[in-house]
């Protein structure tokens, strides 16, 4: 790419596009590709929240939202965003992309608000299902979007409405590696919206085999990371992969609730006993490896007994990290003609989930402390252990960046302390 692609993110801003990313990893990879596709165009581009140097600059000319609207509280924020953007930038071009994009009662209310809504003829060019232009990025993780859309339809899920289906051929993920590598990467974390459903647009192979080609191609120094799949696609080609060292030993698995009945209500396609062999052959293959989940409550079949399983689940299955949600009612889905919960019922249910997830998360990371870790780091102090240990770096080490040694000296609120070694 010329000279204008190969831009630093966030580097001295004279035309100034501030991207706003909400939701998963997929929005997160997708606003790289549009920061790439911007700088193509003569743009600077910054990540808010992200480039500590951003209330120095010139305001921006143009904010750019990446939205996420799994749940109405994903909508909520953003519609705060953008109320928050008028605010601040008033002259500013403010244009959301994403999910919230690809529902238009949605979209209509965003656009009420003052904001633009990208389609077709919009400035932003068309970036779902097209291979992303190259720009230089400073992160050390690195997320490659491998996959997008989803076929599954779930009861209370939005997302196969507003996505588009698209695979990454297999030479542009090599050569996303190879670059990321190049660039001092020390983690690359492979995603998509459902990413058992990949297919090679050319060869026609699934996910396990892309990402054995991936491992063989992975250069020295860096790493690849899961970033989720579901239940049904966790087969046995997938988790021997793990026996690659340059794969993250770190599984997320969406797990939604415990009870097999509200699971076929959801229209999940699995069964607990499913989730349970997948689990029980990544511990024992992995003892010191973690799995995470997601998990959806209050949704609106879910009674007190259902309720209770998906606790029973969190306990038997020993998360090491979960994200807990409330089921958001959402026009389009096949849950939305469903009475709802009352929000008491939810929130309570919520609360004592947080808190046993809390618990026993706490208990399963005790076993890391005393042993050593490889860090990717972030912010020169802190980042990312290899089974997704989140870990604080002691002495600090300012502009460090790749993979870093430590030693987990202690454990505390979900944060391990790390002694350089």
């Amino acid at each position: 790419m010329g000279k204008a692609g190969s831009r630093r993110i966030g580097y001295n801003p004279r035309v100034l596009a501030l991207i706003k990313t909400f939701g998963c990893k997929v929005n997160y990879a997708d606003s790289e590709e549009t920061a790439c596709a911007l700088a193509s165009r003569g743009w600077d581009c910054a990540h808010a929240g992200e480039d500590r140097h951003i209330g120095k600059c010139e305001p921006p000319q143009l904010v750019v939202i990446n939205s996420c609207a799994v749940t109405h509280t994903a909508v909520a924020k953003v519609r705060r965003y953008i109320r928050r953007t008028r605010r601040e930038y008033p002259e500013a071009k403010v244009v959301v992309i994403g999910c919230c994009a690809g529902n238009s009662e949605i979209a209509s209310e965003l656009r009420a608000l003052g904001a633009e809504v990208a389609d077709g003829h919009n400035l932003l060019p068309a970036i779902s299902n097209t291979a992303p232009q190259y720009c230089y990025s400073a992160r050390s993780r690195r997320f490659i979007k491998v996959q997008d859309g989803c076929d599954t339809y779930c009861a209370y899920c939005i997302v196969p409405y507003v996505r588009s289906k698209w695979n990454a051929p297999l030479i542009e993920v090599t050569n996303q590696l190879k670059r990321a590598a190049k660039d001092g990467a020390a983690e690359v974390v492979l995603c998509g919206v459902n990413i058992g459903l990949y297919s090679e647009p050319d060869i026609g192979f699934g996910f396990a085999k892309l990402l054995g080609k991936a491992l063989a191609e992975c250069p020295d120094g860096i790493r690849i990371r899961l970033s989720s799949i579901e239940p049904e696609h966790v087969s046995d080609e997938l988790l021997s992969q793990y026996t690659n060292p340059k794969l993250c030993p770190h599984l997320h698995i969406p797990l939604q609730s415990g009870s097999e009945r509200v699971l076929k209500d959801m229209g999940r396609r699995y069964c607990i006993g499913q989730y349970a062999k997948a689990v029980d052959t990544f511990r024992a293959a992995l003892p010191f490896g973690s799995i995470t989940t997601d998990l959806l409550v209050g949704f609106p079949t879910e009674t007190d007994e259902d309720f209770q399983r998906t606790l029973e689940s969190v306990r038997a299955f020993g998360f090491e990290r979960a994200h807990v949600f409330r089921y958001s009612q959402r026009p389009g889905t096949a849950a939305a003609s469903l009475k709802p919960l009352h929000a008491s019922v939810t929130r309570e249910r919520e609360s004592e989930l947080l808190k046993l997830c809390a618990e026993v998360a706490d208990k399963r990371w005790e076993r890391f402390i005393g042993r050593s870790c490889s860090v990717a780091l972030e912010s020169g102090s802190s980042g990312y252990g290899e089974a997704y240990q989140r870990v604080c770096v002691n002495p600090v080490t300012p502009n460090s960046k790749g993979l870093r040694n430590v030693k987990l000296a202690s454990y505390a609120h979900g944060i391990f302390i790390g002694k350089a070694m």
